[in-house]
């Protein structure tokens, strides 16, 4: 379990044309490092990540991988 935040400080790009005509999105994020249980003391140690959007359809179990409907922001 990942707790995953985008950082709207820095721009989105848009991917390439993919399968089935998608276009993909890559942004700047975070990931907290501490994200262990549900409930927790919150100690806000982040890592930098990139992250991928991609439409939920198209995700079809292809990998295996962590994968959010909800983002937060940062």
């Amino acid at each position: 379990m990942s707790a995953l935040s985008l950082d709207i400080r820095k721009p989105v790009a848009v991917g390439e044309v993919e399968e089935y005509g998608m276009r993909s999105l890559k942004a700047k994020g975070f990931v907290d490092c501490d994200f262990q249980a549900l409930y927790r003391k919150a100690k806000g140690v982040k890592q930098s990540v990139e992250l991928l959007f991609r439409p939920y359809w198209s995700f079809a179990n292809r990998e295996e991988c962590d994968m959010l409907v909800w983002v937060r922001k940062e």
